[in-house]
């Protein structure tokens, strides 16, 4: 024995209508938004690249002018986090906001230059020291609020 049911939606043109306009006034919302927090992860990632201190100047003056230094001190950091030498993986993270289609807002963040995953994964021999992960945690519940503020603009 089988049942047959049928669904109807009544009003569905004006159903789909409906949505159009709210897809219309949600999308610039949402790419605020996203723009923010992905801003928000990005600085705080960037800040857990610092903290290391030199220990020598790689620079100094001598007669009134800029001399290397021939044996600089290393760089050292707090435990199990990234020193700053000359601050290239610092300045690649970045964040690219784009709409991919109609509904979908995406951000892609993270560091542009090729040794960056090595140091947050850990990988070619790095001791594995995260700065884009615990930016996420950090910033989560904050990140979710600020996506969920543009649904607020619905009627």
């Amino acid at each position: 024995m089988t049942i047959k049911v049928t669904v109807a939606i009544l009003g569905r043109k004006r159903l789909e209508r409906d949505l159009d306009v709210a897809r219309i006034r949600l999308l610039p919302e949402m790419v605020r938004n996203v723009t923010k927090a992905a801003t928000l992860i990005v600085g705080q990632a960037q800040r857990n690249v610092t903290g290391g201190t030199r220990t020598g100047a790689k620079w100094r003056i001598k007669g009134g002018k800029k001399v290397r230094r021939r044996n600089p001190g290393p760089v050292t950091a707090r435990s199990g986090r990234l020193a700053v030498f000359e601050g290239r993986l610092r300045n690649s993270i970045t964040a690219d906001i784009r709409k991919v289609r109609r509904r979908i807002v995406e951000a892609e963040l993270g560091p542009t230059v090729d040794y960056g995953k090595d140091h947050e994964e850990g990988l070619n021999g790095q001791k594995k020291r995260p700065f884009l992960r615990p930016a996420i945690n950090a910033l989560q519940e904050r990140t979710f609020k600020l996506i969920g503020a543009a649904f607020r603009v619905l009627p």
